[in-house]
């Protein structure tokens, strides 16, 4: 991708939260990026299975184009495009962990606040519980602020 901004994954305390935090603010702005070196400093780098998960669902409310995104992953692109518009529409995804949920959210929520021309009539919710690792966010006509 072209023009996209290079972010150091190892920058900090090098976990996941550049991870999560670049993605959304990816969405928000409008800004391509390729994070690399993804969680170097952990024991297990690369992405984990909940990173994977809040990368997918902020790909799939933008429908945009993400890449390199499998469990293991040092590396991975994103390019939002728009955000998914339609009367209702239920993002569902499985992580396999019931503890990763505040973290997937980390990544997704502040991409659910783009309302920018009505209010959705049924406002973003979150179900989970700790016996499901199952997030399921509603949203309903969100568009992307045009660019000033």
């Amino acid at each position: 991708m072209s023009g996209e901004l290079q972010i150091d994954g190892s920058y900090g305390e090098g976990g996941g939260q550049i991870l999560r935090t670049s993605a959304s603010l990816s969405f928000l702005k409008n800004v391509p990026i390729r994070i690399n070196n993804i969680r170097a400093g952990r024991p297990k780098p690369g992405l984990r299975a909940q990173h994977a998960t809040g990368l997918e669902l902020v790909n799939q409310v933008s429908n945009g184009v993400l890449s390199h995104c499998e469990v293991g992953s040092t590396e991975v692109a994103f390019m939002a495009r728009d955000m998914v518009g339609g009367d209702k529409r239920l993002i569902e995804k499985d992580c396999g962990t019931a503890g990763a949920i505040t973290l997937i959210l980390q990544t997704i929520l502040p991409c659910l606040t783009l309302d920018m021309s009505s209010p959705p009539s049924t406002p973003p919710s979150s179900s989970s519980s700790t016996s499901s690792s199952r997030t399921t966010t509603t949203t309903s006509s969100y568009k992307r602020k045009e660019e000033e």
